[in-house]
Order: C-alpha cells, then structure tokens, then sequence
C-alpha cells in the first residue's frame, strides 16, 4: 500500500508547527537556542516543503499553488483567471491576519521586550502598513486588468 498518498501537507504543517511551539514552551536547549527562533525555523521549514522540487507530497498541487501565487501578485500583467480572483479575494479576507504579521515581525525583531506594545504599536510600524495594503492592490491589478480584457475600456 502506499502510504505517502495519505499524507497531507497541511496536517504535516501543522503538526511540525506543534512540534516548535512544543520545544519553544519547554525551552528544549537551553542557551543553545533561543525560544523565539522556533517560529522563525517552522517558516523555514515549510517554505521549504511548498518549494520541494522533489516529486513527493502532491508536487502537482505545489506547482499550481505557487503559479497561481506568482499570477496574483502579477496582478495587472499576466490574463486574470478564476482562480486568480479566488486567490485575491481569500488574501483580501485574511486582511486582518496579514496585518498582525507586521506587529508579530516588529515583535520578534525587538525580542519580544516587555514594552513591546509602545515600540511595536500598529501605528507605529510601516511593516503593517504594507503588509494589510499588499491583498487590496493585488486585487485592483486584477479588476483593472479584467475589465481592459473584457473590452470594457472603450
């Protein structure tokens, strides 16, 4: 029987994740590493499963997955698909996830202080800013460029 067929990519995800958080809370090596590097090696990690080149865990839905990322943030130059919006509108609805991302990056990069809300406020920082405006412009390049192909520009 094969196994690998059953094994899915989110669950392994996940569970890898658990297996971090699991050694960040315990502080596994003590003054070897620090605790707040186990997220930042889970990001590692799975960038690096999704962009396996290797014919293993579904390379198929891998490729699509990425092509399909790569067309939506080339919204605007490349012809707009179905699933090109459906892309743009799941990361305009993660809005507010993307937007914390920047309050977590400030928070990491000043390791974690104890007055990390004065410093890392989300009116303070730019990397909010940009990281909540990114899925909107994504998802006007893709509007803009759907209407000049539907020769709705006259």
């Amino acid at each position: 029987m094969d196994y690998h067929q059953f094994i899915e990519i989110p669950a392994l995800l996940y569970f890898i994740l658990s297996l971090f958080w699991w050694a960040a809370w315990n502080n596994f090596w003590p003054g070897h590493i620090e605790p707040s590097a186990y997220p930042l090696a889970w990001i590692v990690v799975a960038l690096s499963i999704m962009l396996n080149p290797l014919p293993i865990l579904y390379p198929s839905a891998r490729w699509w997955m990425l092509r399909s990322f790569l067309r939506m943030i080339s919204a605007g130059l490349v012809r707009v698909s179905f699933a090109d919006f459906f892309l743009g509108d799941l990361f305009n609805s993660i809005y507010y996830s993307l937007y914390n991302l920047g309050f977590l990056y400030c928070t990491y990069s000043h390791h974690w202080q104890a007055d990390v809300y004065s410093v890392c406020s989300t009116n303070k920082t730019w990397t909010t800013a940009v990281l909540a405006s990114l899925p909107p412009f994504w998802r006007l390049g893709q509007s803009i460029r759907r209407y000049f192909d539907s020769d709705g520009a006259l």
